[in-house]
This record gives structure tokens, C-alpha cells and sequence, in this order.
């Protein structure tokens, strides 16, 4: 579908359930808008249009050639989605977002809930329940992209269905039973002829205290899916790749760690995370952990066996106004301080994050990004972002490519609705 056919056909649906929600058949029915718009009817029904927009802009100090080849300064729409979601009955809910960039489907869910036992069920399009800052809305990052280790090692989104569960308030329990392609495309994960390899994920989070000013939380989450690949023994498709940008995004994302291509037969993940909040201040840590089992004989001179990589990151922030960060325990994340000055919330940040993607003969090379960041969040709807990312990259052992460093700065104009 070309994007101009999107944007009428989407402009027409909103058109119309905007003249719906203003008629006499809502007459009864509740109408707020806090940026988007939330219709309610009792405690039992309800609908809402919501979405998010960023806009950046990313400047590159490197060596000429970087910058005319994989880094130029670019201004870029990062995101630019749609979504709608409500409530149909006392269990179920429904959720729809699409994404003008990159033109697809990004959400759509259907989700039982059992308010009772704290447990939901959710069927459809949706993200792999992996990793702590993986799973946190794009609305609600600490900085303006997500860490190396997480680009690089985290599952793709794709169709299936997921649970989860809250136990004595302390502990959750989720999962995903799903089709995606390990960081593919479906027409990428081989010979598609074949049958879809479900993908299996799970998190265990533990949160002895959150509370509007304390909160502690651990975790820890597995993933294991199994790669179409062959054809009668020989190796077709374009198998498994690992790559990540440099915590900075602009027209295209310039890729600085690259496995290439690997021939798998399945692909496994484990990531460990933890994180605090006292009042202003907050802390997060999260290590990944990756195994890629190869095809002993179609592996480059010879080497099968497993492919091991690695990464890690540590952020701090520090809220200047005195705000906290909001602890999501359902769903094991942090989200954006809710601002309560006049003049918004202003957040002062740091992290360090590392990925290693050279093992054996992958010669995918390693990197270290230091980025400081600066948050103004001027309501609930409205922030601004300003990043520097410091990026120390080591050489491509294949290639002997010198030591490479970067400096990066960027900014964020964002409205979530």
C-alpha cells in the first residue's frame, strides 16, 4: 500500500469516528481529550485515539569519509504513528497503532484481562517480552535511542500470543509463544515454503517495593527460536545478522557493529536487568547475552559450533525539578515522570553502554558508546531531548579497519497523545 493511500484511508477512518463520537448515538458517553481522544460509556466500554510524533536531528564529527558515507547530518520524522484502543466488556480490550515510518502495522492486539487473579492473554501483533528497555514504549525512553546491546540482541516484533501474570505483588510472570524471524524479515528466515519456527520468550521480574517515591526491581528474560534456513541439507535465505547503530539515528541508522550473515539453526538470548528509583534519582543496568548455533559444514572455513555475543549498559538520571519516574509493575518498566511545575520537568542523564559482536570468525567488531543527555518534559504530552554520544569503536578483525571514534549530538522534538 503506497503511503499516499495510507494517509487518506486513515484520515477517512479518523474522520469518521470523529463525527461518530460528536453524535447523538454518544450522547450518554463521556468525552475527555488529554492530546488524543477518550471516549468512555460506564466503567465497561470506552475508546480512545491516541499517537506519537518524533522529529529529530543528529549531527556527526567524524573523519570525511564517515560522514559522507554512513553518517551525514540529517533531520528525520523517527516515528510517526497512529493508534486506536478500548475497552469492549468487563475482559476485553483491543489495541490498533500504525506507523507511517516505516509504513506498517505496529500493534494489533486483542487482550483478555482477568482483573481478579491480575493475568491477561493477548493474541496478534506484538513485541517479544524481552529485555527491560526493549519492552518500554518508544514514547518512553530515557534517551533519545535505546542502548547498543539492546538494538543488537533484542527479538524482532511478530504474530502470536502472550501472557501475564502478577503474583503477591512482588513477582511477574510473562511470555510470548511467537513467529517472528530472529532480527528478519519472514521472507528472510529461509525457505519459505516451510512452516513458521515458533519462538519461545520469558521474563521473570521482582519488585519487593515500588511506590510512588521507592521503587527496586530485578529481572530476567530468555529467548529461543529455531531459523529456517535449508533446503535438502544446503543452505538458502539470508540466515541470522546482528548489527546496531551508534545510540543515534539519522536518515539511514549507519551501522557500526555488523555480524554479516550467519547460517543457524537456532538462535538463543538471555538478558539480566535491574533498576531503582529513590525520589528524583534512578538507576538502571541490563546484560545480554546471545548464542548463535551454526551449521557445522556451511560455516566459513569450516568453523561451526555456537557464536557467542555480548553487552551491556548502565544509565543514571537525576530529575533537576524533583519529579520521579513512574514504575509500571504489570509490565516490569519505567516510564516518564509525570511533570507537576509550571515550567515542565527538567532531567539531567548518563549511560554507558558496550556490545561485542566478534567471536570465532564473526569479526563483527566491538564498540563503546558514553552518552549524556538533557530532558524537558514540558507536560504529559509534550519533551525535548538533547543527546551527545561519544562512540569508541575497535577495529574489524577481518578487515584491520584503524580505531574509529565519533561525536554525535542530537535532538528530540516529541508529542505522545
Amino acid at each position: 500500500m503506497r503511503i499516499g493511500s495510507t494517509l487518506k484511508w486513515v484520515g477517512m477512518t479518523l474522520a469518521g469516528l470523529t463525527a461518530a463520537v460528536s453524535s447523538s448515538a454518544f450522547a450518554n458517553a463521556k468525552v475527555e481529550t488529554l492530546g488524543g481522544i477518550n471516549v468512555t460509556s460506564g466503567t465497561t466500554h470506552s475508546f480512545n485515539i491516541g499517537g506519537l510524533l518524533q522529529m529529530d536531528q543528529s549531527m556527526f564529527a567524524g573523519s570525511a569519509d564517515d560522514k559522507q558515507n554512513q553518517f551525514p547530518n540529517s533531520a528525520n520524522i523517527r516515528r510517526a504513528r497512529v493508534s486506536l484502543g478500548g475497552n469492549v466488556g468487563e475482559h476485553w480490550s483491543y489495541f490498533f497503532r500504525y506507523d507511517f515510518k516505516p509504513n506498517t502495522i505496529h500493534r494489533a492486539l486483542v487482550t483478555y484481562t482477568n482483573k481478579h487473579h491480575h493475568a491477561n492473554v493477548t493474541v496478534g501483533q506484538q513485541q517479544t517480552l524481552f529485555s527491560m528497555e526493549n519492552i518500554a514504549d518508544s514514547g518512553n525512553l530515557l534517551f533519545i535511542e535505546r542502548a547498543l546491546p539492546t538494538v543488537a540482541f533484542s527479538p524482532a516484533d511478530g504474530l502470536g500470543i502472550s501472557a501475564n501474570i502478577a503474583i503477591e505483588d512482588m513477582f511477574t510472570v510473562s511470555g510470548n509463544i511467537m513467529t517472528p524471524a530472529y532480527n528478519q524479515t519472514a521472507a528472510q528466515s529461509g525457505d519459505v515454503g516451510k512452516s513458521d519456527r515458533v519462538a519461545e520468550v520469558l521474563r521473570v521480574t521482582f519488585s519487593p517495593v515500588h511506590n510512588e517515591e521507592v521503587t527496586y526491581h530485578l529481572g530476567v528474560s530468555g529467548y529461543n527460536q529455531r531459523v529456517n534456513n535449508t533446503i535438502s541439507g544446503a543452505p538458502t535465505g539470508t540466515g541470522v545478522e546482528f548489527n546496531t547503530y551508534p545510540e543515534a539515528y539519522g536518515r539511514t541508522p549507519g551501522y557500526i557493529l555488523d555480524t554479516g550473515v550467519m547460517r543457524a539453526r537456532r538462535v538463543d538470548a538471555y538478558g539480566y536487568e535491574a533498576a531503582a528509583i529513590w525520589g528524583p534519582a534512578l538507576l538502571q543496568a541490563e546484560y545480554i547475552k546471545s548464542g548463535v548455533k551454526r551449521h557445522d559444514n556451511w560455516s566459513p572455513a569450516g568453523q561451526g559450533g555456537t557464536a557467542k555475543f555480548h553487552g551491556w549498559q548502565v544509565a543514571g538520571a537525576y530529575m533537576l525539578t524533583g519529579e520521579s519516574h513512574l514504575y509500571d509493575f504489570g509490565l516490569g518498566i519505567i516510564n516518564r515522570p509525570k511533570s507537576m511545575q509550571e515550567y515542565g520537568a527538567w532531567e539531567v542523564a548518563a549511560r554507558y553502554s558496550f556490545a561485542n559482536l566478534n567471536n570465532k570468525d564473526i569479526a563483527g567488531a566491538v564498540a563503546h558508546d558514553t552518552t549524556l543527555g538533557v530532558n524537558w518534559y514540558v507536560n504529559q504530552n509534550v519533551s525535548f531531548a538533547a543527546n551527545y554520544v561519544r562512540v569508541d569503536q575497535h577495529p574489524n578483525r577481518s578487515t584491520g579497519v584503524e580505531r574509529r571514534t565519533l561525536d554525535i549530538f542530537g535532538l528530540r522534538a516529541q508529542v505522545a497523545w
